[in-house]
């Protein structure tokens, strides 16, 4: 007993599904009377079901891994920016170190120079 449904060809290699369709075209169907029209083979129809669903597969699989992608990429740029920020601000306060230490060290200077000045001017 043949049934008339075209074979299922999802999970198949490209070389069985073209040998199931070269013994499709080999196999001429047994007419019971000789006004019974003789079924061809229809590429179209046997392959179009398979190429749909895999053609909405690679859809479903390209479209996740954009959405994976986007989000990586959005992740990424919020550690860079939290990244750049912790940056500013630890040379922020370095700079601010420095600034200290060299106001420290002017004020230093100039209290030595007065100082100086002082025992010039008591020397003299």
């Amino acid at each position: 007993m043949e049934s008339n449904d075209p074979p299922k060809l999802e999970s198949l290699n490209p070389t069985q599904i073209e040998k199931i369709m070269i013994q499709e075209l080999l196999e001429k169907p047994k007419r019971r009377n000789k006004s019974e029209k003789v079924k061809k083979f229809d590429f179209v129809k046997t392959v179009k079901p398979t190429m749909e669903s895999f053609k909405k597969q690679l859809l479903d699989d390209k479209n996740k891994m954009q959405k994976q992608l986007d989000d990586n990429i959005k992740t990424m740029k919020a550690c860079v920016l939290k990244m750049k920020k912790k940056l500013k601000s630890g040379l922020l306060e370095v700079e601010k170190k420095k600034k200290k230490k060299k106001s420290q060290e002017v004020s230093v200077t100039k209290r030595h120079h007065e100082v100086r000045e002082k025992s010039q001017k008591l020397e003299a």
